[in-house]
């Protein structure tokens, strides 16, 4: 049996991944078959429909309510991930994983007796948002351990200022010196896909599989996620308000899809204080939009937002 690359796209809430998977697309899409694993541990996925609004061929699999790296998904994961393989047969595999997720058993994933003979580790990247760096202490240990993995470390965002640039660099150096460090902005870096290089895993990957551990990751307990939805059209003065009320305002990451009382529609991104909301055409879904954030009243923000729908 043939094995296929296994590519795995890590990051901090907002950093980027999804923005990455696009620039992947758009570069290899057209000239090799590329399977896409979306993981999202809010029991709903975003992502998965603003990368297939991009039109570009590719197959996907959505696994969300939790980390593929977590023994909650990863009796299920490991034999739907050995389906899709069978199934869609593509020329290489990516998995953009939780912004949550703690990715260091990666390699015993992947020797699973279902997996080995499928797939290799052939790149790891790692995002991180320049601008928000000093706001991921809230997640440290899998923030580190997403660092440790990498092969590659974007650093994105730095049109937003640079001024801390040499700092976040040399503490990335002291987790990781090994990683191929890259500033940009929106991911825009050239995507070079090595097929059949079965190269050295990182250091800590190896370390953490030659010790043995069990494979457990666990959800930041300071960070909570709530899911909104609403077959009402929301008018864009509400949603303002909304978004500006301070349980709303304290959320780290905010991301869906909002339809309109003017019949137009905004694709949402929130990360921390950065808002853009972005007009686009063809999406026919209900409003939707996933919240994480510190510990927060739900029922506070569920309220708020049916008054809002309400109008």
């Amino acid at each position: 049996m043939k094995k296929i690359p296994f590519y795995l796209v890590t990051g901090f809430l907002g950093s980027g991944k999804t923005t990455l998977l696009k620039n992947i697309l758009s570069q290899h899409a057209e000239n090799l078959k590329i399977g896409i694993i979306q993981n999202e541990f809010a029991p709903s996925n975003i992502d998965g429909t603003d990368l297939m609004r991009s039109g570009l061929p590719f197959s996907l699999l959505e696994i969300y309510n939790g980390s593929v790296f977590c023994v909650c998904l990863l009796g299920n994961f490991i034999p739907s991930l050995a389906a899709f393989v069978d199934e869609k047969n593509p020329d290489l595999v990516v998995l953009e994983s939780s912004g949550l997720s703690d990715p260091i058993a990666i390699a015993q994933l992947l020797q699973s007796p279902l997996l080995r003979d499928r797939l290799y580790l052939a790149h790891v990247w790692c995002i991180i948002d320049c601008y928000n760096f000093h706001r991921t202490a809230l997640a440290e240990t899998q923030f580190m351990r997403q660092i440790k993995v990498a092969d590659t470390i974007i650093l994105n965002k730095t049109d937003l200022g640079t001024e801390n640039l040499e700092a976040i660099r040399v503490k990335i150096a002291l987790w990781n010196p090994f990683a191929d460090i890259q500033p940009t902005n929106f991911c825009n870096i050239p995507v070079t896909l090595d097929f059949y290089s079965f190269k050295q895993m990182p250091v800590a990957i190896r370390q953490y599989n030659d010790v043995g551990t069990e494979i457990g990751s666990k959800r930041p307990e300071n960070i909570h996620t709530i899911v909104l939805k609403t077959t009402r059209k929301i008018s864009p003065e509400h949603f303002d308000l909304f978004l500006n009320t301070e349980s709303i305002r304290d959320s780290y990451r905010i991301k869906g899809y909002v339809r309109l009382t003017d019949e137009k529609t905004w694709a949402v991104q929130v990360s921390f204080n950065q808002i853009n909301k972005t007009e686009i055409s063809g999406y026919n879904g209900n409003t939707e939009l996933i919240l994480m954030g510190p510990t927060a009243d739900a029922g506070e923000i569920n309220k708020r937002f049916n008054i809002l729908a309400a109008g």
